[in-house]
């Protein structure tokens, strides 16, 4: 199967959808219909699911999904001027990041509605149709995923835009619940998980397995509430045998592709060009003020000329506050207080970090890193048996769990069964572990207490704090769309 994770298929546009309808990849399209000719061979298959993963490339390259997920959160604030979205100016006429997010979303899920149908009616083996066809499915389930967190209840179609009937259909569609939409999604990955490779290797690197797909299902099965559904696809993980903490916390994200990591986001980045993917993440996330022409980051030699860095991404006093224990690993690895010895300005002058190692990449070359991002990883998986087996009443089975998490960083055990503790305890842990891995907001919307975390931030973020309401967990739906669809309702307080 050809390599996505660094290549991908640039004319797949023209391929899955009839030319000169580009201009419009939303959920209003308007003249996209399959060509009758294509998914007559395998390699053409494989070139449509190819255009599914390169959606991904979208959401994750761009520091903003990152500002619209953890940096909006309770561990994460954001260092830019009123009009960004990390300052929770949210404008239903100018949406921001959430215009990319509908677009990006719904761009994926045309790809892979008609991607599945194509590929259902290709006259390529049932196997290979069958590993092709869960690929999309994932991706499905995790643009949807993306789109009912962002925006709550959102349209949904599963079906290709063969006809104009049906494009016509989803022009006008309202939106569904967002409960709804995840049952869906979890009835998909329970169909589709055995469908897929336990492992993949090689050129194939970077794409679904089997572990993925049961690891999106244990999480959106959380959203949901659905404590058993959610340990069932746990548990198949951990008994599978696939995946294993890695001894050293910052190993993790220094190493490709490790024995922890589950689903990841591959790039690959240097001057001397070629075909590869870069990221901006640590431009972002590194320590700024750097002195011109010089190896001097906020006072602290970190060795490279060639980055270019805001620092615009800053940890909270809460997520410093997480790392209390003096024992736990991960402090330094996740917070940035100073580098071989030298500590940096701002932790000088103010007593705050920047965000540490887990971010950086000394090698990145202007904004451009080819360091991997990690969506989906072994840790997250046992954090989220322990929450489901807490939620259902298991407090002792949940505390095996999150223990093996704790050890890891060095910290002691949890022994305490009351269930209310451990639920605040697993929250806690959720952050350390976690933090900066698109995880965080999401995680308090579920919860329910968005607003009231983000709260106890305010300090933080004063360009942000003023404009911080409860009803802003959600994003606006875009205008634009609401304008096309007069069955499109606005989320509330817009």
């Amino acid at each position: 199967m050809k390599k996505i994770s660094l290549y991908l298929i640039l004319g797949v546009i023209s391929l899955i959808i009839m030319p000169g309808c580009k201009k419009e990849l939303t959920e209003h399209p308007t003249s996209f219909v399959a060509p009758s000719n294509f998914f007559q061979t395998k390699d053409e298959d494989e070139a449509a699911v190819n255009g599914i993963y390169s959606v991904l490339y979208n959401f994750f390259s761009d520091w903003q999904f990152l500002e619209e997920t953890d940096g909006t959160s309770d561990l994460m604030w954001v260092n830019v001027g009123t009009s960004f979205d990390g300052t929770f100016s949210y404008d239903p006429s100018a949406p921001g990041f959430g215009a990319s997010v509908w677009e990006y979303g719904y761009q994926g899920i045309l790809y892979a509605n008609n991607t599945i149908y194509g590929i259902e009616h290709s006259p390529v083996d049932s196997t290979s149709k069958k590993s092709m066809i869960a690929e999309a499915k994932f991706l499905r389930a995790l643009y949807y995923f993306f789109l009912t967190n962002t925006f709550n209840g959102v349209p949904y179609w599963t079906f290709p835009l063969n006809t104009e009937d049906r494009v016509t259909q989803v022009s006008k569609l309202p939106r569904t619940d967002a409960g709804v939409i995840r049952d869906s999604l979890i009835a998909d990955l329970k169909g589709c998980a055995g469908d897929l490779p336990l492992k993949q290797t090689g050129a194939n690197t970077g794409r679904v397995t089997q572990g993925a797909a049961l690891a999106l299902l244990e999480k959106i099965a959380l959203f949901n509430k659905d404590w058993q559904t959610s340990i069932d696809a746990g548990e198949q993980i951990v008994k599978g045998g696939q995946y294993k903490l890695l001894p050293n916390y910052a190993d993790i994200f220094d190493t490709k592709n490790s024995a922890e990591s589950i689903f990841e986001i591959q790039y690959s980045y240097s001057v001397s060009g070629g075909i590869q993917r870069s990221q901006q993440i640590p431009s972002y996330c590194m320590p700024g003020n750097h002195k011109s022409g010089t190896t001097i980051y906020d006072g602290v030699d970190l060795g490279t000329k060639a980055a270019t860095t805001y620092g615009d991404i800053r940890p909270t006093h809460v997520l410093v506050g997480l790392y209390s224990d003096s024992t736990d690993t991960r402090k330094d690895v996740v917070l940035g207080y100073s580098y071989n010895g030298q500590e940096f300005n701002l932790y000088k002058t103010t007593g705050m970090p920047w965000l540490g190692p887990k971010f950086w990449d000394l090698s990145v070359i202007n904004l451009a890193s080819g360091k991997n991002l990690r969506y989906l990883r072994y840790a997250d998986v046992l954090l989220m048996l322990a929450e489901a087996y807490n939620e259902s009443g298991n407090t002792a089975k949940a505390l095996t769990y999150l223990n093996q998490v704790r050890e890891r960083s060095h910290i002691p055990d949890v022994v305490s069964t009351d269930q209310d503790s451990v639920r605040q305890i697993i929250r806690d842990e959720r952050g350390r572990e976690l933090a900066g891995e698109y995880q965080r907001r999401w995680d308090l919307i579920r919860w329910g207490i968005w607003y009231d975390a983000l709260k106890e931030t305010a300090k933080d973020n004063p360009n942000g704090a003023p404009n911080l309401e409860a009803y802003k967990q959600y994003y606006p739906i875009p205008e634009n769309e609401i304008i096309k669809n007069s069955n499109l309702k606005q989320n509330p307080g817009y």
